[in-house]
């Protein structure tokens, strides 16, 4: 890892900037990473000079606290603590700073980035030789007048190795956009000071436009090397001698003798002469008081002393009971407030973690929010606020794992009640299958269907078929019967085409398109050729998936499954990424669902209607 800060003609009138790097000091301080801080003030006072170092200071001092374990309650925390420090910095009447600051933190702690800002300060994010501005979604037009609010939301995100994060006022930020410096520094692929030196010579802020550009850039490479920090580089104009700053180094370097400490004689207090009424304050005098008997005694010299010691013993009981009873209650509370707090948490992190695009490890950390909310009790005072919460869950990860609600599904065709027999037989005749099992075999030629009886050889299985082959799931074990096609209405006897699933197998459901496709329970998805184990598909959306049946084509590189609980279909990859999740009130008994054989358009029978989806 590498630091650079960069500062651009920094004497200039009415504005300040500074940079400050604070590292970990203890094992404590080094679970929470490092603190990078950049800042500017613009059309300012001289007695304000100090207000940069002052915030800085007030950052450090709050995000290294004890009680705190994560960076993100941490920046938090210290964002807090600094708009109360400049909120008082307004009740002094010091207000020439409002609008005029520009403020920028982040947190490193291995990979993990955590940052905050105010003001138009940019924060980029470089990888790949690509420029994002991770700060876009921070800038605010205005700031709250009162209670007053400067740093508002913190985010967080995940980096990978050779990222490079910069900190840049606006001023500088602009000129080097213009010259091109940025693409260039985030094109360098080992950027040094060497590298620096290159792209950023001393001539370019020190004739022609650069000489009015002022300002700061903070630059922090990501890289598996120690941490490498070399201090400041002054890119300036030239300035005039100085006697003051030549002096001063040098009375820096003069040894202040150190005054030794006086131990003053201890004095016996016999030798003392204290006035009466005088208060000591230390324990040295101790006064004679008159013995008194113990409470046990005075009970024991006590005619009813049994009596009086059960009633005290009742009154210790029921003051006692009552404390138990009540703090429990109160404990549950507790407990339950904290669990809010950590699913909310949860919720900020996810959100955050979206703005960098981070979509899966937003889509886990909002799975498990929702499943801690899950379980919450049902009469509580915090009951509302976790329905609340849990609905906002909800409708974010519906958002990441794309669900679409479809209120009016087109219906393909009206089937009459009284055809029951051929309820499925026209579903799959839309679809264009030319095969279905329902304890007899169906062939669909010339519009004329065509029946053929055939006996499972297991009682609870699921069927599939290609190329005319029939394939028969054993639900109990996993174990699939092939029965090969000979032509017209034959098939041969059934032969076992899988035996040892080679892995735990809760079979729900089957599919084929040259490899077969084994549902899982509901978890996973097994993929087996030539009999053999190929991958294993662990289902990884939301809602979470419950009595699904599983189908696919040859010609489409998706997978399908129905699920009538939800009333949904979901549409995933053969890899597993989800695709599209359709779902509707309308799909309120679903029975059974077939695709077309380029995957396009999905047809699902829920009772006597054909509802059609075109993808």
């Amino acid at each position: 890892m590498q630091i650079f800060e960069l500062h651009f003609n920094p004497k200039k009138e009415e504005k300040f900037f500074d940079s400050f790097v604070y590292e970990p000091e203890s094992s404590y301080e080094k679970k929470l990473g490092s603190l990078y801080i950049a800042g500017e003030l613009k059309n300012s006072l001289p007695s304000n000079s100090k207000l940069l170092n002052s915030l800085a200071q007030v950052i450090k001092k709050n995000y290294y606290t004890l009680s705190i374990s994560s960076a993100e309650k941490a920046l938090s925390h210290a964002s807090k603590k600094a708009n109360e420090f400049l909120a008082e910095q307004v009740k002094k009447e010091n207000v020439d700073w409002l609008g005029n600051l520009n403020f920028a933190v982040f947190c490193l702690n291995n990979y993990n980035i955590t940052f905050t800002k105010t003001g138009d300060i940019k924060i980029l994010l470089l990888r790949g030789g690509q420029i994002v501005d991770a700060g876009a979604n921070l800038d605010l037009e205005e700031i709250e007048p009162y209670p007053l609010k400067i740093f508002f939301n913190v985010v967080s995100g995940r980096l990978v190795e050779n990222d490079k994060v910069i900190i840049a006022t606006k001023e500088v930020f602009e000129f080097l956009k213009q010259r091109n410096v940025l693409n260039k520094i985030a094109k360098t692929e080992n950027l040094d000071h060497k590298n620096i030196k290159q792209i950023l010579p001393p001539s370019l802020f020190s004739k022609g436009e650069g000489t009015d550009i002022s300002g700061i850039c903070l630059i922090n490479v990501l890289s598996s090397e120690p941490q490498k920090r070399t201090g400041p580089i002054f890119f300036q104009n030239k300035t005039k001698f100085s006697l003051s700053k030549f002096i001063s180094p040098i009375f820096r370097k003069i040894p202040v003798p150190k005054i030794p400490k006086i131990k003053m004689p201890k004095i016996p207090l016999e030798k003392l002469k204290i006035k009466p009424g005088t208060i000591l304050r230390k324990k040295e005098i101790k006064i004679p008081v008159k013995k008194s008997v113990p409470i046990v005694e005075r009970f024991k010299k006590h005619k009813n002393t049994k009596k009086i010691g059960l009633i005290v013993l009742l009154i210790i009981i029921i003051f006692l009971g009552f404390y138990l009873f009540k703090a429990r209650p109160e404990k549950g509370e507790k407990e339950l407030k904290v669990i809010l707090e950590q699913a909310q948490e949860k919720l900020d992190q996810a959100e955050n973690l979206l703005i960098f695009g981070n979509e899966q490890e937003a889509n886990d950390m909002l799975k498990q929010a929702w499943t801690d909310l899950f379980s919450f009790p049902g009469e509580t005072s915090l009951t509302q606020e976790a329905l609340l919460l849990k609905q906002n869950i909800e409708n974010t990860l519906k958002e990441i794992n794309k669900l679409e609600y479809i209120e009016n599904p087109e219906v393909a065709a009206e089937l009459n009640p009284e055809e029951q027999l051929k309820n499925k037989e026209k579903l799959y005749s839309l679809s264009g299958t030319n095969i279905f099992f329902s304890s007899s075999i169906y062939i669909y030629r010339e519009n004329n269907w065509q029946k053929k009886n055939i006996d499972p050889p297991f009682s609870n299985y699921s069927f599939s078929s290609y190329f005319s082959n029939l394939y028969f799931l054993n639900k109990e074990n996993c174990q699939i019967m092939k029965y090969s096609y000979k032509g017209g209405l034959e098939w041969g006897s059934p032969a076992t085409w899988l035996s040892d699933p080679g892995t735990e197998c809760d079979a729900r459901s089957i599919a084929i398109d040259g490899s077969v496709w084994i549902l899982n329970g509901n978890k996973s998805i097994l993929r087996y050729y030539n009999g053999e184990l190929k991958d294993e598909i662990t289902l990884d959306f939301f809602p979470f998936p419950e009595d699904m049946v599983i189908k696919t084509k040859a010609d489409t590189p998706y997978i399908y499954l129905l699920e009538a609980k939800n009333k949904r279909i979901v549409i995933i990859e053969k890899t597993g990424k989800i695709v599209k999740q359709f779902q509707s009130d309308k799909f309120d008994n679903l029975i059974d669902f077939d695709i077309s054989n380029n995957g396009e358009t999905i047809y699902m029978l829920n009772d006597f209607a054909i509802y059609k989806i075109s993808i």
